[in-house]
């Protein structure tokens, strides 16, 4: 299912929660971004995303491991 808000997909859980037998474990499969032709893997989605893709914080975690290793980057070098 597509959410375009969180406040949306809390309204459809709330909404379906009756359907869930008492006295079972519910397990939810969210994610923000999807790959398109995956949307059956998940419970709930908020925009599919086509690949190759490159998000602003996978650029921010290669610069820091690059920071954190460069004593020994540079030792190498």
């Amino acid at each position: 299912m597509h959410f375009r808000s969180l406040a949306d997909l809390n309204r459809a859980i709330v909404d379906n929660l009756h359907k869930v037998p008492a006295y079972s474990d519910l397990i939810i499969g969210s994610a923000v971004f999807m790959r398109p032709g995956y949307e059956d893997k998940v419970d709930f989605y908020f925009e599919l995303c086509p690949v190759p893709r490159i998000f602003e914080w996978n650029i921010c975690l290669v610069t820091n491991l690059l920071e954190k290793y460069r004593p020994q980057t540079e030792k190498w070098l």
